[in-house]
């Protein structure tokens, strides 16, 4: 009998995933639905954990959740939050079963687990070594410390969310369901061929994890179009092109020749700062007794 148990088991787990094979597909094309329009998501590759994806298809396995606004706030609140302070860096097992728990307990009873989204809140982008200020600025590179290349994909995805003007077309909207969405390429702001004053080539400085350039504070996403007009000129140059309603959504400030670009992103790195926990922050006010 104890030969056969396991395979027992097995079985009654296969008839179970067979009988629901329909509302677990379901589910899962809601939650892909609820990354593309809210998160920034262009497809499933671009996801930055795939647990993440496990705890709102389950959640969206419930019909009345997946249609309650309030449910899709604290789902959103939740994602940037945890994106944003590394907490699926680690022991990422443990952490869907944990954060799953608490997001069930935050929809049946707000007043249950609101403290843990806030928790998280505050954590963003200053997640000691996966998030913080000066490990987004290269300042611990002589520690052997760089950002991981995940969080340049989550700013540009964070922008991307709420969409914004072209940089040099005004009348262009860049969106997750704009006609040049697949195509869009990650841009560095400041291009490399600004800091290339050594004779390095544009592809090494690319490849080097440790410069300033490829800090993930230093990227958006744009049109293919736009990367190639821009090339490799340097900012102060192509600058003066940008529309001022894009150097506002995408945090882009304005440059002087010589100007030190720490400093630049430094700026940037605070405005992304308000900006998400300013998002995370609307999301969740008022969610109690929504």
């Amino acid at each position: 009998m104890s030969i056969n148990k396991p395979m027992n088991t097995t079985l009654v787990q296969m008839r179970i995933f067979n009988n629901n094979t329909e509302k677990i597909c379901s589910s899962l094309d809601r939650a892909l639905f609820f990354f593309q329009t809210r998160c920034g998501i262009r497809s499933i590759k671009e996801l930055n954990n795939s647990l993440m994806l496990v705890i709102v298809g389950t959640i969206f396995t419930n019909d009345e959740w997946f249609n309650s606004k309030r449910v899709h706030r604290i789902l959103e609140a939740w994602y940037w939050a945890a994106l944003f302070s590394g907490e699926f860096d680690k022991d990422q097992n443990a952490a869907m079963i944990r954060d799953l728990q608490n997001l069930i307990k935050i929809i049946k009873d707000s007043s249950q687990g609101i403290k843990w989204l806030r928790s998280m809140q505050d954590l963003v982008l200053k997640q000691t070594n996966f998030s913080d200020e000066d490990l987004l600025l290269m300042r611990k590179v002589d520690e052997d410390r760089y950002p991981k290349r995940n969080l340049r994909a989550a700013i540009c995805q964070f922008l991307l969310s709420r969409s914004y003007t072209d940089m040099f077309d005004s009348e262009k909207i860049i969106s997750v369901f704009g006609q040049d969405a697949d195509s869009l390429e990650a841009h560095h702001i400041i291009p490399l061929g600004t800091v290339n004053t050594y004779g390095e080539s544009t592809r090494k400085l690319r490849d080097n994890p440790g410069n300033i350039c490829n800090s993930p504070l230093n990227f958006v996403l744009i049109t293919k179009e736009a990367n190639k007009a821009i090339s490799d000129d340097p900012l102060n140059v192509y600058i003066q092109k940008i529309t001022p309603a894009a150097k506002s959504a995408l945090h882009i400030t304005d440059y002087n020749a010589g100007a030190d670009i720490s400093k630049i992103l430094e700026a940037r790195y605070t405005l992304l700062l308000g900006d998400i926990q300013g998002r995370i922050n609307n999301l969740l006010v008022g969610i109690e007794t929504f």
